[in-house]
């Protein structure tokens, strides 16, 4: 039960991230909607690959 709160947090930060960190890096390159699609790329990369660690952990 406790961790349930953790989830929902974790589901609503990398929700909101998803959504506004391309657009906040397109506005800063001025508009380049490469830029959006490289940082959202490597925000799920890095979602992939820190889940590897994470999951050794939560099973300790």
């Amino acid at each position: 039960m406790k961790l349930s709160p953790a989830v929902v947090f974790h589901c609503v930060v990398f929700m909101g991230l998803s959504t506004f960190l391309p657009l906040y890096a397109q506005q800063r390159a001025g508009g380049s909607t490469a830029t959006g699609t490289v940082t959202l790329s490597v925000l799920y990369f890095g979602g992939a690959v820190g889940s590897v660690p994470g999951g050794s952990l939560a099973g300790r």
